[in-house]
């Protein structure tokens, strides 16, 4: 995680690494931020550090809890059922935009980019998975030709990121997954706008089924904690 120095500012830099540290599961949803700990992991100093955390809280990737320090950014299950169901919308448009306009550049690289979802060994490095989810919706993004879709999805992405690393991490879901995106990218080949919507709007349905229990099952877990500590100090 070292940061180099180069054409980009050190804060650009810091707030960039710390994002795709967030993004890929490194940092998990809940966790504290030691400032101290991240300084020497990036090797910068604690103004530049706080100065990128200052901006991730702006994105929604950090939460300053007040008496406790910087924490990574929850999201509840009430607000992902709320981002999958604006996300499963918006992504059918992509797959529907991404048929109609997309060159065949795009194509190609998303026939690659899916290949290497499908290529990935056991045992499965999260980080590299997410990665190239990442790689696919973006190459969707770029070939809807929906300025709308691409900056509204782009928005809620730091909120979505935070979510696609707990379903990917889910026992089988990476070969479902995987039938999911040929299942978008044979609509997509097939030139069946309304198919490749469909195949979107699948993959996004099954996605939030799976981040949603996990989450439910952690606050479930979360409450009987606290519940329990709170019986303890009671007696």
């Amino acid at each position: 995680m070292k940061i180099q120095r180069h054409r980009l500012s050190l804060a650009d830099q810091v707030v960039d690494t710390m994002r795709q540290n967030i993004m890929n599961g490194r940092f998990q949803p809940g966790e504290k931020l030691v400032e101290r700990e991240l300084c020497d992991l990036l090797g910068v100093s604690r103004t530049s550090l706080r100065e990128a955390l200052s901006h991730l809280a702006a994105e929604g990737f950090i939460e300053h809890v007040p008496h406790r320090g910087p924490f990574v950014a929850r999201v509840t299950a009430d607000e992902a059922q709320a981002i999958y169901e604006v996300r499963e919308v918006l992504e059918g448009l992509a797959g529907h935009g991404f048929t109609r306009h997309a060159d065949a550049d795009q194509r190609r690289q998303l026939h690659e980019a899916v290949a290497d979802l499908g290529a990935q060994p056991e045992p499965l490095d999260r980080q590299q998975l997410v990665a190239i989810k990442n790689r696919i919706y973006a190459i969707l993004l770029d070939g809807c030709r929906n300025n709308v879709v691409r900056e509204t999805l782009t928005l809620l992405n730091n909120r979505i990121a935070l979510l696609r690393g707990m379903s990917l991490s889910s026992p089988g879901r990476l070969q479902q997954t995987r039938d999911e995106m040929q299942a978008i990218l044979d609509a997509i080949d097939t030139g069946d706008p309304e198919n490749a919507r469909a195949a979107c709007q699948s993959h996004v349905r099954s996605a939030a089924n799976v981040a949603l229990d996990a989450l439910r099952a952690a606050q479930s877990h979360s409450e009987t904690a606290t519940s329990k500590q709170r019986e303890q100090r009671d007696e």
